[in-house]
């Protein structure tokens, strides 16, 4: 009884070639069954979930939804690393268990950064050629020269000054009528003094302006259809354009760590040689109009990089256009400066660590100030944000002085919308080292992956005194470079799982 019954508790004799071949039909069914199992296996992706967040970015619920094309879900998880091809995303993640985010196998020779490029570029070659153009507009949003003139420009400083918090600058939404009266009051109000701040690298002037609000004016320099070079990813000076439009990027993502800019008209020899101080004074000096009637004022102030032979020279009508920069105001004016920890050195032959070390993301979130939340995620949203508008040239961050909780702003975009054709995936280097991204800034990713959000961006542009602000090709990279962004996520995703990736700090 014992025997029989030791008997019954063991398996059946396993399934073996010796006995398939007893029965040929019976084999190749088999192994048809198998091979039908492995691929429904293989096949089966999650569903995608579009996250429904509450204001504060917590996840109140979620529904499935289509992925955008080229955007793949995290597949079921392999059992053994033998499952998976090497040629996979998520290869790097069982063979260089050290590596928080996408890494290429310990054989390749290929950096990290070649690795996400051919990763990006083997996913946009599935795409339509027209994926990413944009669509004529239907809204009709009334010119801002027809908004009226601000009466007292004191009230409409000292709303803007009450917009900031330990972390916002600005408001979530500003409606049509606020940012109407807003940029119109930036247009219109007289400046009463300009002159040369003390610090920086590119030409920029100090203003004064009624009603008591202090400015910074970034004189246009390019045509909106200049490219930067290719020698190097931060080429070129400044782009006021690019400031402007970053501005609006940055409301529309819920970044809201951008002082207000706007554009303005700026009659160089009224506006800013009759209101200038002796050291911008002595910048100024007249020549030959290109035209050959007349004279042109032009002025060049001082900075690391000013030198008189790239001096601004007013229009033949005399102005020039200008991004103009509201400055915050006290307890928010008084700003502390830190390196970037993905800053570049800008010598070739000594390349920052974080370009030679895969695994640099575990020594930042070791870090006592930038592996704390919420400055950890902060930096993410950085890398996209900064990707977006193709700035690789923030060397340097800066937050508010003894303000808690930190917030790392946003400030000097004007190394942006410098070259449509040439997307700077090095900008990515803390989203693909790290893998790691706001719950709700994924979201509204995905959301504006959906739609033409380049055209959504230019229709807020469109308040702006100095509309058009991109060429259609800086727009058509806008929606390119977002699909970009949520490729990179989803190798990550694929990789780590969307729990580690997407997550949320409480801001």
């Amino acid at each position: 009884m014992g025997r029989r019954g030791s008997r019954g508790l063991q398996a059946p004799p396993p399934l073996t070639f010796r006995r398939c071949a007893l029965s040929m039909i019976g084999c190749a069914v088999l192994l048809a069954v198998i091979n039908l199992y492995m691929n429904l296996v293989s096949s089966y992706t999650m569903p995608a979930m579009q996250l429904d967040l509450s204001p504060d970015g917590d996840i109140v619920g979620f529904h499935q939804f289509d992925l955008p094309p080229g955007v793949h879900q995290r597949p079921r998880k392999a059992k053994h690393p033998r499952d998976i091809s090497l040629d996979s995303p998520s290869a790097a993640a069982h063979t260089e268990t050290s590596c928080i985010g996408l890494c290429p196998h310990a054989a390749s020779t290929q950096t990290q950064e070649s690795y996400v490029k051919s990763l990006v570029q083997s996913r946009m070659r599935n795409l339509p050629s027209n994926t990413f153009a944009i669509g004529p507009s239907n809204i009709n949003i009334e010119p801002l020269a027809a908004a009226s003139t601000p009466t007292n420009f004191s009230s409409v400083w000292r709303t803007v000054s009450g917009w900031s918090k330990a972390r916002q600058i600005t408001p979530a939404n500003l409606d049509s009528d606020a940012m109407r009266l807003l940029f119109s009051a930036i247009s219109t109000a007289e400046i009463i003094a300009s002159s040369v701040p003390k610090r920086g690298t590119q030409l920029k002037l100090g203003l004064d302006l009624q009603g008591g609000q202090k400015a910074l004016l970034k004189p246009g320099r390019y045509e909106r259809n200049w490219t930067a070079p290719t020698d190097t990813p931060y080429s070129g000076a400044d782009r006021h354009n690019g400031e402007i439009a970053a501005f609006h990027l940055a409301q529309l993502l819920q970044l809201n760590r951008v002082p207000v800019v706007a554009g303005r008209r700026v009659n160089v020899e009224r506006e800013l040689l009759g209101t200038a101080d002796a050291t911008l004074k002595a910048t100024f000096f007249h020549q030959a109009s290109k035209s050959g009637v007349g004279e042109q004022a032009c002025f060049f102030g001082q900075c690391l990089y000013c030198r008189k032979e790239d001096a601004i020279c007013a229009s033949p009508a005399g102005s020039i256009e200008s991004a103009i920069i509201l400055w915050l105001t006290e307890p928010y004016a008084t700003l502390k400066a830190m390196r970037s920890p993905w800053a570049r050195t800008y010598d070739e032959s000594r390349p920052a660590p974080w370009i030679v070390s895969p695994n640099y993301c575990e020594k930042v979130m070791k870090d006592e100030f930038f592996g704390q939340a919420p400055v950890f995620l902060d930096l993410m949203d950085m890398a996209v944000f900064d990707f977006i508008i193709g700035n690789a040239d923030r060397h340097r961050l800066e937050r508010f002085s003894g303000v808690e909780p930190p917030m790392i702003l946003l400030i000097d975009n004007g190394k942006s919308f410098g070259n449509s054709q040439t997307d700077e995936i090095s900008i990515l280097a803390p989203l693909y080292q790290c893998c790691r991204v706001r719950t709700k800034l994924y979201s509204l990713l995905l959301r504006y992956s959906e739609i033409d959000f380049a055209s959504v961006l230019n229709n807020r542009l469109r308040f702006d005194a100095l509309f058009p602000i991109l060429t259609d090709q800086h727009l058509e990279a806008v929606n390119r470079r977002v699909r970009i962004i949520l490729m990179v996520l989803a190798a990550c995703i694929e990789s780590h799982g969307i729990s580690n990736v997407v997550q949320n700090d409480g801001f």
